[in-house]
């Protein structure tokens, strides 16, 4: 059976984990302590303005575009690669290059 059995079971579990806190609500409280109540809501604004382009972004397809680059993981090109994946090949080519420049 595909769908919701219990709706309310589902609001609570919604519920709690949209009040766990993350990296964005530990960035807005460090910001509201160090610049104020305008500190506070210019970090706000820039979570919600980021969040927002990351949804235009995935609605639009921005990962076909990104596979026409040379700097992406040939795996992520060719299946669905998480974002762990693609940066793990970033890291291994940045110190890969990093030996390179400095044994020379």
């Amino acid at each position: 059976m595909l769908g919701i059995s219990d709706y309310w079971a589902f609001v609570a579990t919604v519920l709690v984990f949209l009040m766990l806190p993350g990296p964005g609500t530990f960035a807005v409280l460090t910001s509201t302590a160090k610049g104020g109540a305008r500190g506070g809501y210019a970090a706000l604004a820039g979570l919600m303005i980021g969040d927002w382009l990351l949804m235009l972004a995935a609605l639009v397809g921005v990962a076909p575009l990104r596979c026409r680059t040379n700097s992406a993981a040939p795996s992520s090109c060719s299946r669905p690669a998480s974002a762990a994946d693609t940066l793990g090949w970033e890291m291994k080519q940045r110190r890969a290059a990093r030996v390179t420049l400095c044994s020379s």
